[in-house]
């Protein structure tokens, strides 16, 4: 086999599979992200490099050689020439199975509101949970909160309740959902 610019690489991609059971080969390589801070405690950011055609895409979770758990963000598509040779996606470690649940509501007869009557469990998903900011706890006031961050690829609303923590604010980030969590 000839080593040219569109499979150099090849060398270093590893089988990998899908959470559906679906194989792919691919590099896992780590960001550089500069000099992190000692407080910060999060897992080291990685990218997955596949081949242009390759069917993962943003939002997918794969299973790495070592059985953990990852979910696809978007990165980047290089190309030179006007010709994609392979696509980046940013690797979020889905660590942690946590519960998923929603506030059950139903029409009040009397004052006609929405009340709450008790929580519905939707699924056990898995989740990436970081702290909100790379800063040291407290803030300014002293006020300490116990806010996080939340990622995952499932459709989540606002009021859920991920790991007994209320969704607070949501928004899609690199074509996955980040909520923060209190």
């Amino acid at each position: 086999m000839t080593i040219g610019l569109d499979n150099a690489g090849r060398r270093f991609e590893s089988m990998m599979t899908t959470v559906g059971g679906f194989p792919f080969v691919g590099d896992v390589q780590a960001m550089d992200e500069g000099k992190v801070p000692s407080y910060d405690y999060s897992d080291p950011r990685l990218i997955l490099r596949v081949r242009h055609l390759c069917p993962v895409n943003t939002g997918s979770m794969i299973i790495d050689p070592a059985g953990r758990r990852f979910l696809l963000a978007n990165h980047d598509a290089p190309s030179d020439y006007n010709q994609v040779h392979y696509r980046t996606h940013r690797l979020f470690h889905m660590a942690t199975s946590v519960l998923w649940e929603r506030e059950v509501q139903e029409l009040d007869t009397l004052t006609k509101l929405q009340k709450g009557i008790g929580r519905q469990a939707l699924a056990n998903i898995w989740v990436l949970i970081e702290r909100v900011t790379r800063e040291p706890p407290g803030g300014q006031m002293g006020v300490k909160e116990q806010v996080r961050q939340v990622i995952t690829n499932e459709d989540i609303q606002l009021g859920d309740i991920i790991d007994k923590m209320v969704v607070k604010r949501l928004d899609t980030v690199l074509g996955v959902n980040l909520a923060e969590i209190q």
